[in-house]
């Protein structure tokens, strides 16, 4: 008598020494084709799944992308308009400087002036000391 090794096919599908029957036969090759398409399917579906997220992880990377660009805009405008105010201030004080110089120069000339008048007519100057 030949003894079935007990690891083999054979032995596994319950076959004889002389081999698998042909109804053992069928059914190992529906089981198999089973498997085949199971994987089949789990492989499409694995293969859609990947699709998926690389179309989700794209479309976060454009929005991100478009994020980053509209706070640089943001960024960019808010300093502009910094500048903008910084350069009107800086006008501003300009004038204003300019403005009050000529407002001490008109002072000196009107108080040269009272100075003058009073000196002629011989009454003390209100700048002069003691007058």
């Amino acid at each position: 008598d030949y003894e079935i090794p007990a690891n083999s096919p054979s032995a596994e599908a319950g076959g004889t020494a002389g081999g698998l029957t042909e109804e053992q036969k069928k059914e190992k090759i529906a089981a198999a084709a089973a498997r085949a398409r199971t994987l089949r399917h789990e492989q499409e579906k694995a293969k859609e799944d990947l699709r998926h997220k690389e179309e989700t992880s794209k479309k976060l990377r454009e929005a991100a992308k478009t994020d980053l660009e509209k706070k640089k805009e943001a960024v960019e405008k808010r300093a502009a308009e910094k500048k903008k105010d910084e350069e009107a201030a800086d006008k501003h004080a300009t004038s204003e400087i300019k403005r009050q110089m000529e407002a001490d120069k008109a002072e000196r000339r009107a108080n040269k002036a009272a100075h003058t008048a009073s000196t002629a007519v011989g009454l003390p100057s209100a700048t002069s000391p003691g007058g």
